[in-house]
């Protein structure tokens, strides 16, 4: 079994909350001081393989052309428009809405910024805003000039599902935090609303779009990854996806909350693939420390509500992949990296294993969780305090 790999695979649930596209401002209100094109190319190209991949798939095309930040209203219906927004605090700007200093961790964010990844808005003609740190964060350009990558192009192509749906969607962050000097009573109440979750049906079906999308477009140009062998590559797509999943959900806490938590160690595995009955024997220690424990507070990922948690996107993207990444060959990296590439073509499918092992995991532990709230007695077998 893999051990002491906590800090590498200890993200929580980041969910797809849903919006409705009325709460928006219309995208002319938007001040142009807080329009960021530093990433436009990529954002523009990006759109457009995700529109080809569509097409390829037998669907209509809904965008022939994208525009980033137009500065004047758009007249072709068949071109996509796309604002990349620079966040601001409330009470943090000027007249005319434009940011006096950056937000701080917690602060409530403005009307006009994306406080998530990005929305996707099915009005009469296709919008999608983003979050200017989001883009950096998703395309692995945090500290570099922004680039073609997978992460972003499964954030986009899953915001472009949502247009086909014609349904509003976004990318939210969802860690709740439980204060444990509630009574009881208080505290199964809160626990069993968590654990009835509505449908994530149209969730289920975006992110399976969004797979489609990546299944063809990353075995080519420019996604593949020269330095490693065919195979290799498809994998380490995977590992990119986990690893901006993780930034994102630290700055998304951060966002709400101010503070980066952890969450209790019934959701964090240490053993993979994890032994059996640890699911139930974590789950049991978590709802014991819910209902006996009457100080401070517990972080938890919640189970899915109407939208999957992330290490569930994770497991199904890296279950959709493997197929495809088995299928290539693994002896065609650039020979200057030969050894590079051997190394990661060791690592990856450990990784690869972990991370589907993983959604498996928490999803045993959302589900006896749940099952032990829901009882007669959620504290059989908790010892007393």
């Amino acid at each position: 079994m893999f051990r002491s790999l906590r800090p590498a695979l200890a993200f929580v649930g980041l969910l797809l909350a849903l919006t409705a596209s009325s709460a928006e401002p219309p995208a002319e209100k938007l001040p142009r001081c807080r329009l960021d094109s530093t990433s436009a190319s990529v954002v523009k190209a990006t759109l457009l393989s995700v529109a080809d991949a569509y097409v390829g798939d037998n669907r209509p095309r809904l965008f022939n052309t994208v525009e980033v930040n137009p500065r004047k209203p758009l007249v072709n219906p068949n071109t996509m428009a796309v604002y990349i927004i620079s966040d601001a605090a409330v009470g943090s700007t000027n007249a005319q809405g434009c940011a006096t200093a950056p937000p701080e961790d917690g602060e409530k964010l403005d009307e006009f910024s994306v406080a998530q990844v990005c929305i996707a808005l099915p009005n009469d003609r296709p919008e999608i805003r983003c979050s200017a740190q989001a883009v950096k964060i998703f395309s692995g350009s945090a500290s570099s000039a922004a680039k073609e990558s997978s992460g972003l192009l499964y954030v986009l192509a899953h915001e472009v599902a949502h247009l086909y749906q014609r349904r509003a969607g976004e990318y939210a962050g969802r860690i709740e935090v439980l204060d444990l000097k509630q009574n009881r009573e208080q505290k199964i109440k809160i626990m069993r609303e968590a654990c009835d979750p509505p449908s994530t049906r149209f969730e289920t079906e975006a992110d399976g779009m969004a797979l489609m999308v990546l299944t063809r477009t990353l075995p080519i140009s420019p996604y593949r990854n020269l330095v490693l062998s065919e195979r290799g590559s498809m994998l380490w797509h995977v590992d990119h996806l986990n690893m901006v999943a993780q930034q994102w959900q630290a700055v998304s806490v951060q966002r709400v909350a101010g503070l980066q938590p952890r969450s209790h160690d019934a959701f964090i595995q240490t053993e993979w693939p994890a032994p059996p009955g640890a699911a139930e024997r974590n789950a049991q220690q978590f709802v014991c420390d819910v209902l006996l424990r009457d100080q401070g507070q517990i972080f938890y990922p919640v189970s899915a509500k109407s939208h999957p948690p992330i290490e569930q996107r994770v497991r199904r993207i890296a279950e959709g992949l493997q197929p495809i990444a088995d299928a290539l060959p693994e002896a065609d990296g650039q020979r200057p990296f030969e050894a590079v590439a051997s190394l990661q073509e060791q690592v990856s499918p450990i990784l690869n294993l972990m991370y589907r092992e993983t959604g498996i995991y928490l999803e045993s532990v959302h589900k006896a969780v749940c099952t032990r709230f829901n009882s007669d007695d959620p504290t059989t077998g908790c010892s007393s305090r």
